[in-house]
């Protein structure tokens, strides 16, 4: 999809962790199209739930992303 000044991806990753640290770090079985800079939505995680929220990623691996600016709650 195209819009005026820039374009959107949609996409749904499952997360199969999330650390206990800050910035919080999410691993997946793949971080797909995701880039350093993008900005991510992330819901249901419970436990650590600091990871729920909307946040830029910082890309880590290939299966590795840092939610930027993310305080582990647990």
């Amino acid at each position: 999809y195209q819009y005026p000044g820039g374009s959107v991806s949609i996409q749904s990753i499952n997360v199969t962790g999330a650390s206990g640290t800050s910035p919080i770090r999410l691993t997946m079985n793949s971080t797909g199209n995701l880039r350093n800079g993008d900005t991510v939505t992330v819901s249901g995680v419970q436990g650590n739930t600091g990871a729920n929220g909307t946040f830029v990623i910082g890309l880590v691996s290939p299966t590795q992303i840092d939610l930027l600016g993310a305080t582990s709650t647990g």
